[in-house]
């Protein structure tokens, strides 16, 4: 099965491309990185271990506070940013929405 990535997203986050509006982008740990690791869509079999695979990236990733702010400041519904799922950020907003 093959995860279609939304071209905005894909450009915009792609810290290989020059145009890239991110001048963080490049001190990514996942630059040059396979992007469809980044936005896999399931939650069992090859597709989890891609999304598992994308979070070990970030573990360590330099930028990866900012990567997350950017994804929750712009509400990006998909991919992995600063180690977070979707579901993950949607929970970190209700939690700090709560508090």
């Amino acid at each position: 099965m093959t995860t279609t990535i939304p071209k905005e997203i894909a450009v915009a986050t792609d810290t290989r491309n020059a145009q890239t509006p991110l001048d963080w982008g490049s001190a990514a740990a996942c630059a040059g990185s396979v992007l469809s690791l980044f936005f896999s869509s399931g939650t069992s079999g090859m597709e989890k271990l891609a999304t598992l695979r994308a979070k070990d990236i970030c573990e360590g990733c330099p930028v990866r506070q900012k990567c997350l702010d950017w994804a929750l400041d712009l509400e990006i519904e998909y991919g992995v940013y600063g180690g977070l799922d979707p579901r993950e950020r949607e929970r970190l907003v209700a939690r700090e929405a709560a508090a």
